[in-house]
């Protein structure tokens, strides 16, 4: 959360819309769709508590493709998080997920919708999907 000293946006904070005015606004503007996913990321870890204390298992890492996605449960609730690294689209085959239904939880802005072939997705480039289950 500091400012980076030669490099002006290295570890540069979140701007937010109650610290405005900036110094140099120029430079400093809140990025509005930037905002609204982190707001939407935080508001997912506070309705899932799976991504807040719950166990955690890697199911898929693909160096090829940048693409890692990983596990969290908690009691009969599991969401299974993929990102994607690289600047192509991905498309991945998830492990085996049981029997279980699952429902697309979030997904980078613009994503397509996720694919009715389950567990073969689509991971959006430079972003993520998330599903989540319960009992």
């Amino acid at each position: 959360g500091m400012w980076g000293s030669n490099d002006p946006t290295n570890r540069k904070p979140m701007l937010w819309k109650d610290l405005e005015p900036y110094a140099r606004p120029e430079e400093n503007a809140v990025m509005e769709e930037q905002l609204a996913w982190y707001r939407a990321i935080g508001a997912l870890r506070q309705r899932l508590p799976a991504l807040q204390t719950g166990d955690f298992r890697t199911l898929l890492v693909d160096d090829t493709k940048d693409v890692w996605v990983f596990e969290r449960s908690l009691g009969g609730e599991r969401v299974i998080v993929a990102l994607n690294a690289s600047e192509r689209d991905a498309e991945i085959a998830l492990p085996a997920t049981g029997s279980r239904t699952w429902r697309e939880a979030l997904a980078t802005p613009g994503a397509a919708p996720s694919s009715p072939r389950f567990p073969t997705v689509i991971v959006p480039a430079v972003g993520g999907r998330v599903w989540e289950s319960s009992k």
